[in-house]
């Protein structure tokens, strides 16, 4: 009956099942608050103590309410605190959150029917998407994902649309909530600009696309410059002999310093023995994006050989992937070198990317399907736990 309701409704069947597991997990945290003791007792220093505030929620909140009152927390965007200084407080977001991933289930139906060409191969992705790797940050934290996740999807989809203008208003705001935002600026520039050079034989683009593709990308890149702009005008302005050291930079950027400062973020900084851990917890979703993007890359090189493609994989061999494959393995690089990897569980579900590789190696294999459906039920509950119990990762 579920099935049949999927494949006949699918926008109502994901409408209810996104609503069902955002009541369910805020049911497990709320449960999970009651009878776990928390590892690190700060939430209790909080004259509003909730198993919402945990990791960086704490900074984000404040920032809402002193705003930029300390160096280290230039390293998240205003987005977010001006969103919590309206609703002025952390429980009216979950509501907000529910529909915003309600509506990022749909987005991503709707993008993957025009990638796959397949209704249940979307169905599929949209379903994997619902079951997130940290479904604390997506549906009930005060967290940016959520909302960078949902600018992204539309972004993209109004890629697909050669609505460019609406695609980089998109991408724009959604780099008000994270600093990697600018990378999707890259889609503006594939596809106005690369796209139509390699699917015309070679034909020259016009100066007007050129000069619209260089203003669309200049929107998407506005929020990074201008944060980093606010930051040099407040630190960087006095006497020379009080400036930070970072304002003598060639790029005088505050999220670099502070990234580098407070975080350790940096070429293989965090290629420790230490974390370890975070490594191993985050290893099957880098094995899934980078297999995927490589495979990809891979199967177009040997195109000229179709003996050596599976029958399969020519499912997800569509060109238009081309911009998604570059994206994912862009960010999923940077992360696995010079950031914190768990990122990756939260960032994931702003790359389509991760369902559509999910669905085509679970196309592949019986085994491989109900490993990747244990792993994402299993971990979304210990994520949970582990979040409520303020225990990394997050």
């Amino acid at each position: 009956m579920l099935a049949s309701l999927a494949t006949s409704h699918p926008s109502f069947f994901l409408i209810s099942l996104s609503l069902f597991l955002s009541v369910l997990s805020y049911l497990l945290l709320s449960l999970a608050a009651q009878y776990l003791l928390l590892f690190d007792n700060s939430p209790r220093l909080l004259l509003h103590s909730s198993p919402l505030l945990r990791w960086d929620s704490f900074h984000f909140t404040h920032i809402a309410t002193h705003g930029y009152f300390y160096e280290h927390e230039w390293a998240f965007f205003p987005a977010l605190p001006a969103i919590l200084r309206i609703l002025h407080s952390p429980y009216s977001l979950p509501p907000l959150l529910a529909a915003l991933t309600c509506d990022s289930a749909l987005t991503l139906y709707q993008l993957s029917l025009y990638h796959l060409r397949s209704p249940s191969l979307a169905l599929i992705a949209a379903i994997l998407f619902l079951l997130p790797s940290s479904p604390v940050t997506l549906r009930l934290a005060p967290y940016t994902e959520p909302f960078f996740t949902y600018l992204s999807y539309k972004g993209m989809l109004y890629c697909t649309q050669k609505r460019w203008f609406f695609a980089a208003v998109c991408f724009s705001i959604a780099s008000t909530f994270r600093s990697n935002g600018f990378l999707l600026s890259g889609y503006i520039l594939w596809g106005m600009l690369v796209q139509p050079f390699i699917t015309k034989n070679n034909a020259s683009v016009s100066l007007s696309t050129l000069m619209a593709a260089v203003f669309l990308t200049t929107l998407v890149l506005l929020p990074f410059i201008y944060h980093n702009y606010i930051a040099y005008t407040l630190f960087c302005t006095h006497p020379p002999n009080s400036n930070p050291l970072w304002c003598s930079r060639l790029f005088p950027s505050i999220y670099a310093h502070v990234q580098e400062s407070y975080w350790n973020s940096g070429f293989l900084r965090y290629w420790t023995l230490s974390q370890l851990p975070n490594f191993l917890i985050s290893a099957p979703l880098f094995i899934l994006i980078l297999s995927f993007s490589i495979q990809y890359f891979l199967t177009h090189t040997l195109s000229t050989f179709p003996s050596f493609i599976d029958p399969i994989d020519q499912l997800f061999q569509n060109l238009s992937l081309l911009p998604h494959a570059t994206y994912s393995i862009v960010v999923a690089t940077i992360l696995l070198t010079s950031a914190h990897v768990q990122i990756i569980l939260r960032l994931a579900s702003s790359i389509p990317l991760t369902y559509w590789a999910s669905v085509m190696f679970m196309s592949k294999s019986a085994q491989v399907r109900h490993w990747i459906l244990a792993w994402s039920v299993v971990w979304s509950i210990i994520s949970i736990i582990l979040w409520t119990a303020f225990l990394p990762p997050a």
